[in-house]
């Protein structure tokens, strides 16, 4: 019982500073090639994160590889269609972006040649520490609760 009162003033007294993040990413057309662009969002790029190229209606993907130390990929799509990226960094943070290519192998949607999209994160930075204090509180409350409970129902 004392070692959960010396963790709860551990967490008290030393406060942390917890660096979650999480992705967004964008994609540039131009010329018949497609550059994605993959970062965490603070702006530091994906580097060197495994990448996978496929048609939504394929199932084997197009083309495997790893973004550049930037976070950046470049490839040339083959045939119309939708189109998905997805970026994986080995450490749980994973990017998706879907294309849509038309039949002159040009973005879908609108007549220009360059389009760039930005994918956000789930939540915000302040949604992100308002989760992660709110975890910690329930885990003491309900630690705190259970101990109270086990004192007061003893003979």
């Amino acid at each position: 019982m004392r070692i959960i009162y010396i963790l709860f003033l551990i967490f008290v007294i030393y406060p942390c500073v917890v660096f979650a993040h999480g992705v967004k990413g964008e994609y540039l057309f131009t010329n018949k090639a497609l550059l994605i662009i993959a970062q965490y969002d603070d702006g530091e790029p994906m580097a060197y994160s495994k990448i996978e190229i496929k048609r939504t209606d394929e199932k084997h993907p197009y083309q495997i590889g790893f973004t550049d130390y930037k976070g950046r990929f470049l490839f040339l799509p083959d045939k119309k269609g939708v189109w998905l990226a997805t970026v994986q960094d080995g450490m749980g943070h994973m990017l998706r972006l879907k294309m849509d290519i038309n039949k002159d192998l040009t973005l879908g949607g609108s007549g220009s040649t360059q389009k760039m999209v930005k994918v956000g994160p789930m939540f915000t930075r302040i949604q992100g520490i308002f989760f992660g204090l709110s975890t910690i509180l329930f885990i003491f409350g309900l630690a705190f609760w259970v101990i109270g409970w086990r004192l007061n129902t003893r003979p």
